[in-house]
């Protein structure tokens, strides 16, 4: 004949049928929706890459040295470590100007790896648990070290200050903003001279970004679009239209950017 059981082991396996129908929910949830971001365009941020994170980026233009009318390209290595919420994170940037293969030679012209350079960043964040807002700092150096076509260009020393902000939206709901502001020893003419930098930006879907921006001597209009495949890795495409004032050129410039960025790596 069986015995009750007292009371208190009735309560541990009625604890532990809660718990198993929690994990059998939280197997079968629907992820949450992703909500809007912004990111400032064409301009350097005060965030940037999190511990472990790589990313891929390409760029073409349809101007050359923003005068010359031919489509160049170039291509960038990225590699993010350190935390940046308790200490200090950091970036290094492995620049390829030419995106030329070798087998396409053509007279002195260079190919790809022949003209190059790497930067780095420092950066610190600031998060705000009251308002929720995030900001953040940054330190770096652009063109730092450098072979072929670069070495022409001097090193740009910069810093750089990024926060986040709610703009008001319909219906009593906001949307995300960015504001940046920044200076460095090389951005105007063409990255020759100190200059100062700033930009906005507001997030419109969970995908997609719009800024316009001021980089030393142009302005700079963009959105970027942020599609998320799974929890780890994002593409990131923008369209930038640059020297939108036609300050310094005859017309302005096109700029595409593709990027890709995969999280947690190491």
């Amino acid at each position: 004949m069986l015995l009750p059981l007292p009371s208190h082991a009735q309560d541990a396996e009625e604890f532990l049928a809660d718990l198993r129908a929690l994990a059998a929910q939280q197997q079968h949830r629907t992820p949450a929706p992703r909500v809007p971001q912004a990111s400032t365009v064409g301009i350097p941020s005060g965030f940037g890459l999190g511990h472990g994170s790589i990313g891929f980026g390409a760029a073409f233009t349809n101007r050359r040295d923003r005068t010359i009318n031919d489509w160049d390209g170039s291509a960038v290595i990225s590699f993010g470590f350190g935390d940046a919420r308790r200490a200090l994170g950091a970036e290094v940037h492995l620049g390829l100007v030419s995106l030329t293969p070798p087998w396409r030679r053509s007279g002195d012209s260079s190919v790809l790896g022949e003209d190059g350079n790497l930067s780095f960043k420092l950066f610190r964040e600031f998060h705000n648990p009251r308002t929720g807002r995030v900001s953040a700092l940054s330190i770096g150096a652009s063109n730092a070290l450098r072979w072929g076509d670069p070495k022409t260009v001097p090193v740009n020393y910069y810093i750089s200050g990024s926060t986040t902000f709610a703009v008001p939206w319909g219906n009593a709901s906001t949307r995300p903003g960015m504001l940046t502001l920044g200076m460095g020893s090389a951005v105007r003419n063409i990255e020759r001279d100190f200059g100062v930098f700033g930009g906005v930006a507001m997030g419109l879907t969970p995908s997609m970004s719009v800024g316009v921006s001021w980089l030393g001597d142009e302005a700079i209009i963009g959105t970027q679009f942020t599609p998320q495949f799974g929890q780890s890795m994002n593409l990131q495409l923008g369209l930038y239209y640059a020297d939108a004032t036609r300050r310094v050129s005859s017309s302005g410039r096109f700029i595409l950017n593709v990027s890709v960025l995969a999280q947690g790596l190491y």
